[in-house]
């Protein structure tokens, strides 16, 4: 065999191995929710018009909060609440953040 044959079957060989890397980590990462899917879960539970959510402190709420400690790294916590918020678009974006952090650290 020439040198570019045992090249080219390297390569391919790498590039296979990096292929059922991805996959497998890909089956992983499907485990659990996504903060895509957290956000969302948030956005649908709020009871909300154009200027605040009425619903900070509901049961719900508190349940999906748990929930996302359990599975989400803590870093992302406030990602989650953050981005949920503001999805809502309401006037009083700042109270309603603090209020759901405030709930997330008790």
């Amino acid at each position: 065999m020439k040198s570019t044959d045992i090249e080219r079957i390297q390569r391919e060989l790498k590039q296979t191995q990096k292929k059922e890397k991805q996959l497998e980590n890909k089956k992983n990462k499907n485990s659990g929710k996504s903060i895509g899917d957290y956000i969302s879960s948030f956005y649908d539970s709020f009871y909300f018009d154009e200027t605040k959510i009425y619903n900070l402190e509901s049961q719900d709420i508190i349940d999906k909060i748990g929930e996302m400690k359990k599975e989400l790294l803590e870093k992302q916590w406030e990602i989650v609440i953050r981005k949920s918020v503001r999805k809502t678009k309401i006037c009083e974006y700042e109270h309603a953040v603090t209020k759901l952090l405030e709930l997330l650290n008790s």
